[in-house]
């Protein structure tokens, strides 16, 4: 607990260094665009399996499905266990 500083009082937010950040507007800017990609993409891509690949989404078999459901179990499996162990690794020390 030696690392932490706790305050008592108010601090104050360097508002100003903030508006003249340069690298702060292009993180901004970089993850409206990277969002606004994601977005176009998760709405359209249905239309374009459709339209240009001829794939019909309800098509897709049951199978399909469960191995997304198994690899999204297997991940969040995953992300307990490493939580776990280092919880026992900074208790260690």
């Amino acid at each position: 607990m030696d690392d932490f500083v706790l305050f008592q009082g108010s601090v104050r937010v360097p508002w100003l260094s903030f508006a003249k950040c340069l690298p702060l507007y292009a993180l901004t800017v970089a993850h409206f665009t990277c969002t606004w990609g994601y977005y176009t993409l998760l709405t359209c891509l249905p239309l374009y399996f459709k339209h240009i690949l001829q794939f019909d989404m309800k098509s897709v078999s049951a199978n399909d499905c469960i191995i997304v459901e198994n690899f999204t179990q297997i991940q969040v499996g995953l992300l307990s266990l490493s939580s776990f162990i280092l919880s026992l690794r900074q208790q260690t020390f």
